[in-house]
């Protein structure tokens, strides 16, 4: 996992404005955030947000991870179109690309790219916050995501939010979506 030594720093370098999570942020980051996380998000809309977005058909968990890949890539600039595309459940978004969202392997990974674990049955997409080459050589990747059942943050049944540090070959592969 990463450590203290992630923090907010810097803006996302795309519209100078929009601050790097690399360090886990609580609910009312997201209540502050509406037209990303609540009713500008196709998930939210659909009942998959988590509990505390005031939506009461929500999915009664801390987290989903792809309300908040949806939501963190709306804000990040991210093609509304494209975003809608890709609906289903996690393991599903490779097979639901448009609008210009493409495939991309860990060589080309960049900031804002979703990564997606589907093998062995793995369901889970996070957002690309970093990428970077550790003092050994390797490529790694920092992603913020959330999870749905899995709770990793000592709270109820999964996670709202959280930062952690894979190497650039750990997800099956990486979708990006094109700016709006």
């Amino acid at each position: 996992p990463v450590g203290q030594e992630w923090q907010i720093q810097g803006t996302n370098g795309v519209d100078n404005t929009t601050a790097l999570l690399t360090q886990p942020v609580g609910l009312d980051y997201f209540k502050t955030r509406p037209e990303f996380y609540t009713t500008g998000n196709i998930f939210w809309k659909n009942n998959y947000a988590p509990i505390g977005l005031q939506n009461p058909d929500n999915t009664g968990t801390e987290g989903n991870c792809t309300w908040y890949a949806h939501g963190r890539l709306k804000e990040l600039g991210g093609n509304a179109a494209a975003l809608n595309s890709m609906s289903g459940n996690a393991n599903q978004w490779h097979n639901q690309l448009s609008n210009g969202a493409t495939i991309v392997d860990s060589n080309d990974v960049q900031f804002g790219d979703i990564a997606q674990w589907t093998r062995n049955g793995m369901n889970h997409v996070a957002v690309v916050e970093r990428v970077y080459i550790d003092s050994s050589g390797v490529k790694k990747v920092v992603v913020s995501e959330s999870h749905y059942r899995t709770n990793y943050d000592g709270g109820g049944e999964g996670t709202l939010h959280r930062i952690f540090e894979y190497r650039a070959d750990n997800p099956d592969r990486y979708i990006r979506v094109p700016r709006a």
